[in-house]
This record gives structure tokens, C-alpha cells and sequence, in this order.
């Protein structure tokens, strides 16, 4: 007797193509590295890193085509068994099409900055397409078992990546803090979910609801909120967030665009799953979204203040990042289709104006000293008015300054965010937006002040930054201008708000 259902392979197929190209870089560290020359030709550093993040450019470019190739088929009905272990549907799908485009622009920008400072190339490339496997599983868990070996599996290979920065003292530093905050988190959250299933029998995310729809013990509630602080601990809201700025400023650009922006889009997604199909909150359930309304407000308040007080580029961003994960969670604080859809938009937005602003770090800080400060950008623009003009796009979209996707996304979240009432943390969230903008432009305003900065070298852009810069401006200035262009003429095809409205729709 078999109960399974059939197994669809192209609805893992994203997860198979990306564990194909670990196994392909894998295989050509091990047969590139001992050798100085081919065929005669001899092989340099740089042609080795070229050729690996070649194989992981493409690999991740098959990756994100057929992921979309998924969302726009809607997807799969859940896979594997009675008591499914994965849901492929467009939710799915569009998570992993950002976390996808996020490691593939940020791989791309990383090239030449691994060349220069001749890292193990195979190894941080490896470990980054394995922790991706493990994003695209916790976006599509409906199983606590599946769950947290995704969030495992992404989580490790991660901490092994900011090992490799064993040149600077805050790269080990960031390492070890990174490991022990995300153990901590971990261990939390399975004890979460042991309580959940000895108060409930069962870890499918159906049986959950089930289970819980009716009075929920003491146990199931303790394992409810022992689960959620993990997720908390994991994502980075306050008062949970601890070392996840230094671990952002011990890493490298690649890296933590990995840490700040990808696994926290596969975390936030896995947890709007987690919410409606196993806790089976909705807009009227009275204990979680009030959780959430806390968290939002402390994480917006902390983090633009802190941010505000930061020298380091990367740790001002890190800080900003927690200010920007409170906006963005007004959609969980109010729990609609709306509001989840006006998440989703934000955190597309907000991955391309950050991807393109550490592009820009990783640019300037090839050369020059590990770590940025914002007063080595002073006369960028003078120097590099390229780099300052991208700099200052993806500043004023992540300010929320009219024109950008940055403006239509907070836009987006606002009028959610009243339409269900939620007035006293639209008015933090104002008032969050109104410092994060100060900070924003102290920024533009360093690179086009003065004509000196010694700090900053000047270099030339690389190709794979060039295309990272132009990919995240194209996004940021066409989803601000075009969020949902209508069905007619040639951007026809561009309706962002539609993608994610369409994207969450299941769940309402």
C-alpha cells in the first residue's frame, strides 16, 4: 500500500538545480586547486574564482527561472505523503525568486573582492548555494520537522562563511556570535515545538491548526511563544536582535547581504506559513498579533535610533535593517490579505535598494580598509559620481522618497496598516521612516560634500558589481514608478502589487 502522492520533480527542482552547482563547485575546486596550468596555460587566482562563480552564476540564473516558471504555473499542491512535509505554491515560488536574485546579485558583486583577497573560493561559494537549500525548504515546510532542518540548513553553512573571514578579528569575532545567538535561537525554538507536539500529537501544520483551534492548553501556548521567540531571535527583532550587527559587520558584503536580507526573506516567509496554516491566526486572533504590534514598534524605535549612532557603513545598515524588519511587520501586527501582501512588496523593495547599497560597498572597500566608515564616502561623488549617483538612488528608495519603490512600499503598508485599524504603530512607523530618512540623507549629503576623501580608493567597478548596480536600480526605480502598470503596452507584465497579493492569497 503506498499513500504517497506522486513526487512532481520540477517542483523541487529549483532546490535540485542549486544542489547541482554545490556539487559542480565542489568538484572543480577539487580537481582546479592543486594545479598551476592547463593545457599548457597558467591558471591565476582570479581565473579560478572566475570560473567558479561563473558555474554559480548560471547555476542560480536556471535556479531563478525556473522558480518563476513555478509562480507562474501556481505552483504544486503539497508534496510527499498524507502529512506533506512541503507545499510548493506561489508563496513558495516567490520566496524563492528573491532569495534566488539575492544570492545570485550578491555572488556576482563578491568576484572580484574573493579574487583580490584570495579566499577559499569553493568552500564560501558551497556553503552559500547549501544554506539557499535550506531557505527554499523553510519557505515551503508544512512540517515542524521540515521546518527546522531548513532553518539548520540554512543557518550553519552561514556561520561556516563568516569563519572564512579569518584575516580581521570582527569577521572571527562575527563568526562566533552569529553561531551562539543562532544557537540559542535554535535550541529555543525546538523546545517551542517539542511543547507543540506534546500538547497537540502531531507537527503537521493541518493537525496544528486543528489542534489548536479549540481551547489551547497551557503547553500549547508556551510552546507558541517559546516557537516565536526563536523565530524573533532568528529574524533580528527587538529586544532578540543581540549580535546580528556584528555579525553583519564582521562579514563580507556577499556574506551579509546572505545574513541581513535572504534568510531573513526566507525566515519572514516560512513564518506567514507557520501563522496561518498551523497556528491558524487570523486578524481576529487577540495574543500574536499583539506580539507582533510589540515587536515592530521595539524593533522600529532601536533600530533607527542606533542606526542614527553608527560610524561603520555596514553596522549603520545592519541597524537600519532592524528599523526596516519593524515597518515591514505591521503586516503581521494586523494580519489581512492586504497586509501580508504590503510585507511581501516591502521586502522585495528592500532587498534591491540594500543588494545595490552593498554592491557599492563592496566596490569601494576592494582596495581600501576592511571596514567602511560613512566619512570615507566624503567626495564620492566627485570621485566616482557613478558609484555616488547608484548610491544615492537605492538611499532615497530605502528613505521612501517619492518615485522609488521604497515610497510605494511604505505607501503600501500604511494604507494596509489603517484599513485595519492599526493607527498608534502607523504613527511609530511615521516617525520611524522620518529618522531612518535623516539617515539616509547624512549619507548622499557626505558624498557630495567636499572634494577629499583619502579613506576611499578609487577602483574601478567590477562587471559583476556593474551588474548587480544596474539590476537593483532598474528594480528600484521601475517598482516605484510602475508598482502595478495596468494590462496594457509594454509593461504590460510589470504588476508587482498583483505578484504579491497573488502570492498570499491561499492563505486568506
Amino acid at each position: 500500500m503506498n499513500d504517497a502522492t506522486p513526487l512532481h520533480w520540477h517542483a523541487v527542482a529549483p532546490a535540485l538545480i542549486v544542489l547541482g552547482g554545490t556539487v559542480a563547485v565542489l568538484c572543480a575546486e577539487a580537481f582546479l586547486r592543486p594545479r598551476s596550468s592547463i593545457l599548457g596555460r597558467r591558471l591565476s587566482e582570479s581565473w579560478r574564482v572566475t570560473f567558479l562563480g561563473t558555474v554559480v552564476v548560471v547555476t542560480l540564473t536556471v535556479a531563478l527561472l525556473t522558480a518563476v516558471d513555478q509562480w507562474r504555473g501556481g505552483g504544486y499542491a503539497s508534496l510527499l505523503s498524507k502529512q506533506p512535509m512541503l507545499r510548493i505554491d506561489r508563496l513558495a515560488s516567490f520566496g524563492a525568486c528573491l532569495v534566488l536574485a539575492a544570492t545570485l546579485l550578491a555572488s556576482a558583486f563578491s568576484l572580484t573582492s574573493l579574487a583580490e583577497r584570495n579566499r577559499q573560493t569553493g568552500a564560501h561559494f558551497a556553503l552559500l548555494l547549501i544554506s539557499l537549500v535550506g531557505m527554499l525548504i523553510v519557505q515551503s515546510a508544512t512540517h515542524l520537522v521540515s521546518l527546522f532542518v531548513g532553518i539548520e540548513l540554512a543557518c550553519l553553512p552561514l556561520y561556516a562563511v563568516l569563519g572564512l573571514e579569518n584575516d580581521r578579528l570582527s569577521g572571527v569575532e562575527g563568526g562566533l556570535k552569529a553561531f551562539f545567538h543562532g544557537s540559542v535561537a535554535s535550541a529555543v525554538m525546538l523546545y517551542g515545538f517539542v511543547l507543540l507536539y506534546g500538547a497537540t500529537g502531531t507537527m503537521s501544520y493541518p493537525g496544528l491548526r486543528d489542534a489548536l483551534s479549540g481551547n489551547a492548553g497551557p503547553l500549547a501556548t508556551l510552546g507558541t511563544g517559546l516557537t516565536v521567540v526563536g523565530f524573533a531571535a532568528k529574524v533580528g527583532w527587538v529586544p532578540f536582535h543581540a549580535w546580528s550587527p556584528d555579525a553583519q559587520q564582521g562579514a563580507s558584503p556577499g556574506a551579509a547581504i546572505q545574513l541581513g536580507v535572504a534568510l531573513r526573506c526566507a525566515m519572514l516567509i516560512g513564518l506567514l506559513r507557520l501563522l496561518t496554516d498551523a497556528f491558524g491566526v487570523t486578524e481576529d486572533g487577540a495574543l500574536l498579533p499583539r506580539v507582533f504590534w510589540t515587536l515592530a514598534a521595539l524593533s522600529m524605535i532601536v533600530g533607527a535610533a542606533m542606526a542614527n549612532l553608527q560610524k561603520n557603513l555596514v553596522r549603520m545598515y545592519a541597524y537600519a535593517g532592524i528599523a526596516h524588519l519593524g515597518l515591514m511587520s505591521i503586516g503581521l501586527a494586523t494580519i489581512t490579505r492586504a497586509s501580508f501582501g504590503a510585507l511581501l512588496f516591502y521586502l522585495m523593495s528592500f532587498t534591491f535598494a540594500t543588494l545595490g547599497s552593498f554592491a557599492v560597498i563592496a566596490a569601494l572597500s576592494r582596495r581600501g580598509r576592511g571596514e567602511l566608515r560613512v566619512e570615507d564616502l566624503r567626495g564620492l561623488a566627485h570621485r566616482q559620481p557613478v558609484l555616488a549617483g547608484f548610491m544615492t538612488l537605492f538611499c532615497i528608495s530605502l528613505a521612501g522618497f517619492p518615485g522609488t519603490a521604497g515610497f510605494v512600499s511604505r505607501l503600501y503598508v500604511f494604507t494596509s496598516a489603517v484599513d485595519a485599524g492599526v493607527i498608534v504603530l502607523n504613527l511609530i512607523a511615521l516617525m520611524c521612516t522620518l529618522i531612518l530618512a535623516l539617515l539616509y540623507v547624512r549619507i548622499v549629503a557626505t558624498m557630495y560634500a567636499g572634494e577629499s576623501g583619502a579613506s576611499s580608493p578609487v577602483s574601478r567597478v567590477s562587471s559583476g558589481e556593474g551588474l548587480a548596480l544596474a539590476a537593483c536600480g532598474f528594480a528600484a526605480v521601475v517598482f516605484g514608478l510602475f508598482p502595478n502598470a495596468g494590462s496594457a503596452g509594454w509593461l504590460a507584465w510589470l504588476r508587482a502589487i498583483d505578484w504579491t497579493q497573488a502570492s498570499v492569497a491561499f492563505l486568506f
